[in-house]
């Protein structure tokens, strides 16, 4: 009976190893998994933060700094790995919702302006895990923030600012 258990016991010397190896992939599988999430989720909330900077800042910048609003540090400061500031597309409104299209400087257009949008387009999460490419575009929602102007840079003249603009 003795040479029996020794003989069985002998046998599976290996399994445990082999049942640890399965385990021990899964588990770190599921760790690997639980972090990407986190930094996708991480990734929505900065993507949602520097739309809401973005739209701040055309608020209450100059119009004709239009195209340098993303590429200012309080954007590009909290940016996802693989954004570029093309990305951020600020937009200028009407009453209506309709885009101001033409010069913004002139006092026409400029009078139209009532809000300022921005927008994340085109904009492709890379995931960390190599070999495994994932689409996002499907999931996650279009960022976009879009609130009243404001000053849009232009200030009451002072004699130390006689243009009364302010450049961001």
């Amino acid at each position: 009976m003795k040479h029996i258990l020794i003989k069985r016991r002998a046998e599976q010397k290996g399994i445990a190893l082999v049942e640890f190896t399965l385990v021990a992939t899964f588990l770190l599988f599921l760790l690997i998994g639980i972090m990407e999430m986190a930094r996708i989720m991480y990734s929505m909330q900065s993507l949602s933060e520097m739309t809401r900077r973005g739209s701040r800042l055309a608020a209450v910048c100059y119009v004709s700094d239009q195209s340098d609003i993303p590429a200012l540090n309080a954007i590009t400061a909290i940016a996802p790995k693989g954004f570029l500031p093309e990305h951020l597309i600020i937009e200028y409104l009407d009453a209506n919702g309709s885009v101001v299209s033409g010069d913004l400087t002139t006092n026409d257009n400029f009078a139209k302006i009532r809000f300022v949008s921005a927008r994340i387009d085109n904009f492709s999460y890379q995931l960390l895990i190599p070999f495994i490419t994932l689409n996002l575009t499907d999931f996650v929602p279009q960022f976009q923030t879009i609130i009243p102007a404001e000053s849009l840079g232009v200030l009451r003249p002072t004699p130390t600012n006689p243009n009364s603009i302010t450049n961001c």
